[in-house]
């Protein structure tokens, strides 16, 4: 199961906060790859958004995920200091439903 969370944020960062929020970013994702039943979580930037894609060993890993005190503190520190927001959030079970998203 592949998962794609995208988060967005309605302030205008400063240089200085944009390289915070990079590095919160990062956080989350160091704390996404401890957790058991996920890998292979990657951040990549999608028009002012950040966006992390991550391979599930199924729903039980990502309650395991959102209950994780180490994802909750950097998700927290995106959205309370630079805004941001969860603003997709998609589940694909094949690989076949990810190809659409895939322009050639």
């Amino acid at each position: 199961m592949l998962r794609i969370v995208r988060l967005s944020t309605n302030q205008s960062l400063t240089p200085q906060q944009s390289f915070k929020a990079m590095e919160a970013a990062q956080g989350v994702v160091a704390a996404a790859n401890k957790v058991k039943g996920i890998s292979g979580c990657k951040l990549y930037l999608a028009a002012g958004d950040l966006a992390f894609a991550a391979e599930y060993d199924g729903y039980a890993a990502a309650d395991r995920l959102l209950a994780d005190p180490g994802i909750q503190g950097a998700v927290g520190l995106l959205g309370q200091e630079f805004g941001f927001l969860v603003s997709d959030d998609e589940f694909f079970l094949e690989p076949s439903q990810v190809y659409s998203f895939i322009k050639k």
